[in-house]
């Protein structure tokens, strides 16, 4: 039955040796030695960063072992060859409380850092010219990735303190271009900020639509397009309005029934798959008459639910939200215009009845016409889900508008339980190496992000409260 591989369970920073089977690392510490909150890829480098309520970030390298296999899809050399991860650098930010995210800019060289001491701090690598994992030149393997296995000790700097916010710092994100930076919080608001040169950044919008709490920040994977999350039940779009400011061009608030989760045939008879989302009705029934199937019931939405995770998909016409019940639904958006309109198009039972605390979607390695990507999912559940999201032939045409959109359909394709033993599972996170569109396709540096985007195809990240960070290698 289809599980997540575990590639490695990263080591705090006492303990610099390869990872190893998570069989044989019982005995180490975990990453952080408080909850870890956020899990973040670098898009362009080999490194994977973590934050926690220990006030600290955490870096680690990895690289594929020479002479193994760049097949993107063979399974089983993938599976028998994995990363070697060592822990890189620890960031002792000057932060007060809690780092609650983090996020790399699309180049790679900046990392942001929201804390709930109300700041946003930006972090660049201090590095010598000839030295360092900027030195790309001289350190690439002839495997496509810079195996940093020699390097020392590296360095971070605070360039800059982004100031403003009256409360808690919940997230931060960069667009898709690098040129804004958005942060939300505690107190109902969400600002979005220029990226300048040297290091500077000036805020251009301070948005307050919101009636509490601002959990979750998402950009559009290719437009100047903010989504956010809140307790207010509510998910807000914002864009930049050429005639005005920064502002929320449309509220989205979830309203449909929870449908049963379909699962993939080798998943049927597994234990922990999502269970059947029966009707409102089947809640009343005597437990002498219930089946079977009958474990629990997500009747529709009948009070308002804090949403806390958003992801776009990668082609940008669909949004997944997860909410409070722990179901996902998935939003499409009807049309190609900056402003134009979403709807809900599907809800399904996931976490069910625990919150479903983050969400990546990622591309597929498949070429199918309607094929939307990886989902990925986690929460209070402990549970890892990944699913395959496609587009359907029927469509749907609201009042709003302008054209139909397709309806989605959603199938769990890996299962993996407890996968943080019994702790909640915070964040979750797909590796996506990018490979600069402006790159000439017959330079080395192009083949080089070329081959690291196929090797780390599959990976997966994961954050909990018990301080762990884990990856692992999804085989679907």
């Amino acid at each position: 039955m289809p599980e997540l591989d575990l590639v490695a369970k990263l080591p705090g920073a006492s303990c610099l040796t390869s990872l190893v089977p998570y069989k044989n690392l019982r005995s180490f510490p975990p990453g952080h030695s408080e909850p870890a909150w956020c899990v973040a890829w670098n898009p362009t480098r080999p490194l994977l960063a973590s934050c926690s309520t220990d006030k600290t970030v955490r870096l680690y390298s990895y690289h594929f072992p020479a002479n193994t296999s760049t097949e993107a899809n063979d399974i089983m050399s993938r599976r028998s060859v994995k990363p070697v991860f060592r822990f890189l650098a620890e960031i002792p930010t000057a932060h007060k409380r809690t780092i609650r995210s983090i996020a790399w800019s699309p180049t790679g060289r900046t990392l942001a850092t929201a804390s709930f001491d109300s700041t946003v701090g930006v972090w660049e690598e201090v590095t010598d010219a000839a030295e360092g994992i900027d030195g790309a030149e001289h350190t690439d393997d002839e495997d496509g990735d810079v195996n940093m296995g020699n390097e020392g000790p590296t360095e971070w700097e605070c360039v800059t303190t982004l100031e403003g916010h009256e409360s808690e710092c919940k997230s931060v994100g960069y667009s898709s271009d690098g040129a804004l930076l958005a942060s939300c919080s505690r107190d109902k608001s969400v600002w979005v900020w220029e990226v300048q040169p040297d290091s500077d950044f000036e805020c251009i919008s301070v948005m307050m639509e919101h009636t509490q709490d601002v959990k979750a920040l998402a950009w559009h994977p290719k437009e100047e397009i903010l989504a956010s999350a809140s307790y207010d039940a509510s998910i807000l779009l914002f864009a930049d309005d050429p005639d005005a400011d920064w502002g929320p061009f449309q509220k989205l608030q979830p309203s449909l029934p929870a449908q049963s989760a379909k699962v993939a045939e080798d998943l049927i008879d597994h234990p922990s798959r999502p269970v059947r989302a029966t009707d409102v009705e089947d809640a009343d029934r005597t437990d002498d008459t219930k089946s079977d199937n009958d474990e629990f019931v997500i009747p529709p939405l009948k009070e308002p639910e804090t949403i806390w995770s958003l992801a776009f998909s990668p082609c940008g016409m669909f949004l997944a939200s997860g909410g409070d019940n722990g179901g996902i639904r998935i939003w499409a958006r009807g049309g190609h215009s900056t402003e134009a309109r979403w709807t809900e198009v599907a809800h399904y039972q996931a976490h069910d009845p625990r919150a479903c605390f983050s969400l990546s979607w990622t591309e597929s390695a498949e070429s199918e016409a309607h094929d939307l990507g990886r989902l990925a999912s986690t929460g209070a559940d402990g549970r890892i889900l990944v699913w395959k999201v496609t587009k359907t032939d029927e469509t749907i045409l609201t009042s709003h508008l302008s054209s139909p959109v397709p309806k989605v359909e959603m199938t769990v394709l890996a299962v993996q339980v407890q996968a943080h033993s019994i702790h909640d599972i915070n964040s979750i996170a797909w590796c996506r190496r990018l490979v600069p569109e402006d790159a000439d396709e017959g330079s080395a540096s192009y083949k080089r992000a070329q081959l690291a985007q196929q090797r780390t195809r599959g990976l997966l990240a994961t954050a909990a409260d018990d301080g762990s960070v884990k990856v692992w290698l999804s085989e679907v």
